[in-house]
């Protein structure tokens, strides 16, 4: 589709870089295979990008540039990915496109480019099972070892098969075919769940622009870079405060066992994708996949970023939180009767104004607070949530008492943080109240649990006994 023509100027500027790297966009979009009229209409706006005086610029000029290279990416990016797949190309250009965003290095410092050209050929840890970089998440889908995530609109892959049938373009004997189309499931990844979230991660609305350049990403790579060891380090540093944040009640049932149905508390950890971009946003996309509860939910995190990554996470997992109690409460999620992290929060917000239990400076506080978030209630729950991490659980108060005593029954401290706890006075009488239903529930399980002992010869399900340890860890 295109030359691979070496410029003097080229040449001069770009002498210390590898020679795969010369020219890397008009290699990556030869490689792609585009059709020529496409290739040449996205190679002419990548070159009137790189020659804007502000390429963060809002007026229609450079809008008009950023959209039309934006509007061809993708096209490339699905185009080269499966041409990389079907050949087994592992080649650092091609790395460096898929995994960190990177297409041309005349809109990076030869610094930066290197800096990229550096992190495609360290190999991935194999440790993180659930930590997926975009090659690695893409490969899941197009082998049908992941389903599609949602799209903007909450549907997934059969929904829309769903909404087809119901408009009469496709109909059941057209099932299996959509079922099975790998490439058809590859392409609603890309132009659904990928290309929404590229553009929220990087989180320049207004400024976005879907390849890796200096005037976006100032800083080395190298010192922006997110790896799984970080994310993994962080996420286990929230979970030791709170512990629970991933579980959640399924029931559990094993016919080999004489198991009927029993309600167990389970950790699912979220699937996490890096996202080929620096970014500013990590996104909570789904609490869970599909319709099945037991199913991970899917994080989206900026490969490059200079936020503080702790508190995107605490504000992913408060996000995570909320939406996987709605989901999980179906209908009765606001439903105060029915006792919920959801329902006991909504109905504090609603009705703070006639709570005796709080005073008219938290009133006020609250107003403002939901003034702030506009009245979205998740939003208004995670901003207390990370008041609960980040201060709560070092004994500095920073919630009302009504805020704390939900906040302490339903996204409970490690015991570890209770211990530290226990003599601040605002604690005490919530962790006695506690101690005594947590004794409680585990008499009622070592009791039920009872049965399933003796059909066993004396050894407990370890689903069961994990269960058990959940409780008797609170």
């Amino acid at each position: 589709a295109t030359g691979n023509i070496l410029t003097g100027e080229s040449m001069d500027i770009q002498l210390s870089l590898p020679e795969e790297l010369i020219n890397s966009a008009a290699r990556i979009v030869e490689y792609s295979e585009i059709p020529e009229d496409k290739a040449t209409y996205f190679l002419m706006n990548l070159s009137a990008f790189r020659n804007l005086n502000d390429r963060m610029s809002s007026d229609e000029t450079a809008q008009s540039i950023r959209k039309a290279v934006t509007d061809v990416f993708f096209d490339i990016y699905k185009a080269v990915f499966l041409k990389a797949h079907r050949l087994k190309d592992n080649s650092r250009l091609i790395k460096m496109f898929l995994n960190f965003g990177y297409m041309d290095e005349k809109l990076l410092d030869n610094d930066q480019t290197l800096a990229v050209y550096k992190l495609a050929g360290i190999e991935k840890p194999y440790s993180f099972q659930n930590m997926y970089y975009a090659w690695d998440w893409f490969s899941a889908i197009y082998q049908m070892e992941k389903a599609p995530s949602i799209n903007q609109f909450g549907q997934d892959y059969n929904d829309v098969f769903r909404e087809l049938k119901k408009r009469g373009q496709v109909d059941e004997k057209d099932k299996a075919a959509y079922d099975n189309d790998a490439e058809g499931k590859l392409a609603f990844e890309i132009d659904n769940m990928f290309r929404t979230n590229h553009k929220l991660c990087q989180g320049q609305i207004l400024a976005y622009f879907p390849i890796l350049h200096r005037d976006m990403a100032p800083a080395n790579p190298l010192r922006s870079v997110v790896t799984p060891g970080i994310i993994q380090e962080k996420l286990n540093r929230i979970l030791e405060i709170d512990y629970s944040a991933f579980h959640r009640e399924i029931y559990y049932m094993n016919q080999e066992k004489n198991i009927e149905k029993e309600l167990v508390m389970i950790q699912v950890k979220p699937d996490i994708m890096f996202m080929p971009v620096y970014g500013s946003r990590a996104i909570m996309w789904q609490e869970i996949t599909g319709r099945v509860r037991s199913s991970p939910g899917r994080f989206l995190i900026p490969v490059f970023t200079d936020e503080n990554i702790d508190d995107m996470l605490v504000k992913l997992v408060g996000n995570f939180r909320w939406e996987l109690c709605r989901t999980m409460m179906g209908s009765a999620w606001n439903d105060v009767t029915q006792s919920s992290l959801t329902a006991d929060y909504t109905d504090y917000i609603q009705f703070y104004r006639k709570n005796r239990d709080l005073s008219e400076d938290a009133k006020e506080k609250i107003k403002s607070q939901c003034a702030k978030y506009h009245n979205k209630m998740r939003d208004i729950f995670t901003s207390d949530y990370e008041l609960w991490i980040n201060n709560e659980s070092k004994g500095n108060p920073r919630l009302n008492k009504v805020a704390r005593s939900i906040f302490f029954k339903h996204c409970p401290f490690s015991i570890n943080v209770l211990t530290q706890l226990e003599k601040y006075p605002m604690f005490a009488d919530l962790k006695a109240v506690r101690d005594i239903q947590r004794a409680k529930m585990v008499r009622e399980l070592e009791n039920r649990y009872k049965l399933y002992r003796k059909r066993n010869n004396g050894v407990l399900d370890p689903v069961l006994e994990n269960n058990l340890k959940f409780y008797r860890d609170m």
